[in-house]
């Protein structure tokens, strides 16, 4: 379920993910029915992340800076 759009369905796929070299376990990523990619392409987004791939990991967002660092 995404905000604002609603519940979807979509082919998932577990892999084990690293962000700038932390690893951070095994997630779960699937394809945005083309509706919300056309929605969230035009925020010049990269990607969503959900809950499930923070549940374990402190996460530490800075608007000044632009960053978002996970570990």
């Amino acid at each position: 379920m995404l905000p604002l759009y609603g519940m979807f369905e979509t082919t998932t796929y577990t892999l084990r993910t690293e962000i700038s070299g932390t690893p951070i376990g095994n997630l779960t990523y699937g394809v945005l029915p083309t509706q919300m990619a056309a929605i969230v392409e035009r925020f010049n987004v990269d990607g969503i992340i959900g809950n499930a791939a923070l549940r374990a990991e402190v996460v530490t967002l800075s608007i000044p800076s632009g960053g978002l660092w996970i570990g």
